[in-house]
């Protein structure tokens, strides 16, 4: 089995084999500073988070032999920080079936979305790793930036 392709985005859906993904190829996720967010955004947070929750979903794209087809398979993901702290784990199971209109000696392929909050304890780099059967697939990388909030507008 391999990983064709992993992004980090907005959302994902799969409906009859084909993915549906919008704000695709995500680098860097704003969090609000717990100094200027809203004080209820915090009321039953973490005490050392630094920032507002940050949301994304990861979607995978899986080929595989055809005898890999038709399975179960434990899919897991890890986020880290930058100092490889797991800020993140999460474990599933996955199923793609034989396809039987591919022809003979194709891959078989599927795809799989997982969304992912992280109430960041710290700005900077993080990591998703992907693993497979316990065998690790991918790496992705991304940050959490302090966002600012807008100005309001002035009395009128």
């Amino acid at each position: 089995m391999t990983v064709d392709w992993a992004m980090l985005c907005d959302a994902a859906t799969v409906r009859e084999g084909l993915g549906n993904i919008l704000g695709a190829g995500i680098d860097t996720l704003p969090s609000v500073p717990r100094e200027i967010a809203p004080p209820e955004m915090f009321q039953n947070a973490d005490p050392k988070a630094v920032g507002t929750p940050v949301v994304f979903t990861v979607m995978i794209k899986f080929s595989m032999q055809r005898a890999e087809a038709n399975r179960t398979h434990i899919l897991e993901l890890k986020v880290s920080d930058e100092d490889g702290a797991e800020v993140l784990g999460t474990k599933g199971q996955f199923y793609i079936p034989v396809n039987p209109t591919l022809p003979a000696g194709w891959l078989q392929s599927g795809m799989v979305p997982i969304t992912a909050q992280i109430l960041p304890k710290k700005f900077g780099g993080y990591a998703v790793d992907i693993f497979v059967d316990d065998q690790h697939l991918k790496n992705l990388q991304f940050r959490i930036n302090k966002a600012t909030l807008p100005n309001p507008l002035p009395p009128t």
